[in-house]
Parts: C-alpha cells; structure tokens; sequence
C-alpha cells in the first residue's frame, strides 16, 4: 500500500511487524478503507445525478464523518500529559485545602489570644479599680477628729475629690452598661457569622 501512494519501497518493514497488530494502526486502515468507500460512493453518486438537479446533495457526503469509526485511542505522550495534569490539580487543590484549614486554624488562635487580652486586661482594671476602692475606703472612714487642723484639711479634701470621683464613676458605669450590653450582642452575632463564613 505504501508503495501504490508513495513510489517507493517501505524501509521499516520491521517497525511494522511489531506494531501491525496494535489498536492505533487497525483503527487508522479501518478509517482508511472507510474512506476509500466512501469516496467511491460519492463519485458513483455524482456520476448518477442529473444536470437538472444540481442542487440536491447525494445522501451519503457525510459518510466519512459518520461511518461509526472508533475515535482514535489516546497517546502514551498525552496519556502522561493528562495524569501529570491530574496529579498537579490534585496537588493544587490539596495545597489550598490545608492553606484554608491553617488559615483557619490561626484566626481561631488569635481570636482566642485577642478573647485572652481583653479578659487579662478587664482583670487588671477590676484590680486596680478594687485597690482604689479600699485605699477610698480607708480615707472616708478615718477619724478626722484625732487629727491636727492641717492633715484634717488634706483628709477632708481627699473626701472630696472620693466622693466627686465616686458619682462620676457610678454615672459612667450606668451608662457603660447599656453600650456593653448592646456591643456584647454585636460582638456575638459578628462572631456568629464569621464561623457561619469559616465552615
């Protein structure tokens, strides 16, 4: 066959005996012989079809395209390409799920770390607060009348300054309360909804 197209003799005669029975090469002489057919019967067809019809189409043109031929079977070449394709998606993917998983992991650390700051500085203050309270305490219940004129001066004048400190204080912690209680609520839904985005 190589001859007939060619002219000249086939020089791999013994490349061929090793691949003659391999699906490619069936496939490609069975698309071959397919088209060969095919082309005779559009010849035999043109042949039949009168001048005064030209515009009609022969039944079969199609028959090259439509004769049921297998698709040829995928390369070793594009076999390897594809699986390496493959593995470096999976790979990909698999990188960023653990990224995520990470990620997720060190938002829920510093959400913890920021919870513990806030609660270690909420402790301090209360201490600190506390501390003042009894140092208050001490001062409002000295007996001024031990005292000479002048450390009486001083004491009753730091009962002052308590006692002004001791409204301020009550005022804002009244006000505090309602805007904590209000930031309290934001700050749960807003914690709601960022684990709702996590998962």
């Amino acid at each position: 066959m190589y001859s007939r197209f060619e002219k000249k003799p086939f020089g791999l005669e013994h490349c061929w005996a090793v691949l003659r029975g391999d699906e490619k090469w069936k496939s490609r002489a069975k698309e071959l012989k397919d088209k060969q057919t095919a082309s005779k019967k559009k010849k035999e067809k043109k042949k039949e079809v009168s001048p005064a019809a030209p515009n009609v189409a022969p039944a079969d043109q199609d028959a090259d395209t439509s004769s049921g031929a297998k698709p040829q079977p995928v390369g070793n070449k594009k076999a390897k390409e594809q699986e390496a394709y493959k593995r470096k998606l999976d790979q990909a993917l698999e990188h960023e799920w653990e990224f995520l998983k990470e990620s997720k992991k060190r938002t829920k650390y510093l959400e913890e770390l920021v919870m513990e700051r806030k609660k270690e500085t909420k402790e301090k203050k209360n201490e600190a607060k506390e501390d003042q309270r009894r140092n208050d305490y001490n001062i409002m219940s000295m007996d001024l009348s031990k005292l000479d004129p002048l450390r009486r001066q001083y004491f009753e004048h730091e009962m002052k300054k308590i006692l002004a400190r001791s409204l301020k204080e009550q005022v804002e912690e009244d006000d505090n309360e309602e805007v904590n209680d209000d930031e309290d609520e934001d700050e749960e839904q807003e914690q709601e909804q960022q684990l709702v985005q996590l998962d």
